[in-house]
């Protein structure tokens, strides 16, 4: 098989794989997929220092979103165990007398 052969075969075999993975479109969402990968991911897949401070930050975040929804149920509980508190000989509660006095 000549050069020219090869080549011209070369190319149409690569005109119709372009075709199948979409063409210009494909080979730009292929690009675009590979810039994306590159910004977090080092050559040798290892995460870039980005991504590993993302991640972190995430994390931290969600540890802090769980301590702050424990403080909430604690005083939550401590709010209605004060409601449930009566003022001595009036049957109201602590919590209904100090909201009437802010009136």
């Amino acid at each position: 098989m000549s050069q020219d052969t090869r080549d011209a075969l070369r190319e149409a075999i690569a005109g119709e794989v372009g075709q199948v993975t979409g063409g210009e479109r494909g080979r730009n969402l292929l690009a675009a997929v590979q810039k994306h990968h590159d910004k977090y991911y080092a050559p040798t897949g290892r995460e870039k220092i980005a991504l590993k401070e993302a991640r972190d930050a995430a994390e931290k975040a969600n540890d802090e979103c769980e301590r702050l929804d424990r403080e909430l149920s604690h005083y939550d509980a401590q709010v209605d165990r004060l409601e449930k508190l009566k003022l001595p000989g009036t049957g109201r509660s602590l919590h209904a007398s100090r909201s009437t006095r802010r009136i």
